[in-house]
């Protein structure tokens, strides 16, 4: 089950990639799954959210290709109006680079891990 900041990405990037995108494991290839993985409160209003970013598709080359796109589409859109308001900054903390998934036998996987700055849902005391 996505939590908060990921139903955001997946509602963000899902129009944008074209093939299934969520928390698990794809069904058929291609697939875009994310996850959040740390973070933390910087304010009353703001969260780093640390995010794992993993491309399974049946070559390595449009793997990579598609991760690398992914990637390209959020830091250039992190500055944009739009998405200022939900997303504030992108950091890269590792990747893309290829990481083969034993559990995912046929399929390429690459991965990145970002630091997205966001919106914090703030709740009701």
């Amino acid at each position: 089950m996505a939590n908060d900041h990921e139903q955001l990405m997946i509602d963000l990037l899902t129009p944008v990639v074209a093939v299934p995108v969520s928390t698990g494991r794809g069904d058929e290839l291609p697939y875009l799954r994310l996850r959040r993985v740390g973070g933390a409160a910087t304010s009353r209003v703001r969260e780093d959210v640390i995010m794992v970013f993993e491309w399974y598709d049946h070559t390595e080359m449009e793997a990579q290709r598609q991760l690398e796109q992914v990637r390209g589409y959020l830091m250039e859109r992190a500055a944009s109006v739009a998405l200022s308001k939900v997303i504030r900054s992108v950091s890269e903390l590792g990747g893309p680079v290829r990481l083969p998934d034993p559990d995912a036998p046929g399929a390429e996987r690459y991965t990145m891990t970002l630091s997205l700055g966001m919106r914090r849902r703030l709740t009701a005391s």
